[in-house]
């Protein structure tokens, strides 16, 4: 189980997909750019980037990126 912390006041808990799987939604050009977008702001942030490094990662604004 993955724990996601958003600022002082609210916690996200999820169940944590399999790397493979979100790697795949990332490659895979049938899935829409939104959900290949999502996987890989996830991925990141799994790797332990902050938002501000996610978002310069993949070229999106950090508005993007947040929850």
């Amino acid at each position: 189980m993955a724990v996601f912390e958003y600022g002082a006041m609210s916690e996200v808990r999820c169940a944590a997909p399999k790397p493979s799987e979100l790697e795949a939604r990332v490659r895979r050009r049938e899935i829409a750019r939104a959900d290949a977008l999502r996987a890989e702001i996830v991925l990141l942030a799994a790797d332990g980037l902050n938002n501000c490094a996610i978002a310069d990662e993949i070229g999106v604004s950090r508005q993007c990126v947040r929850p």
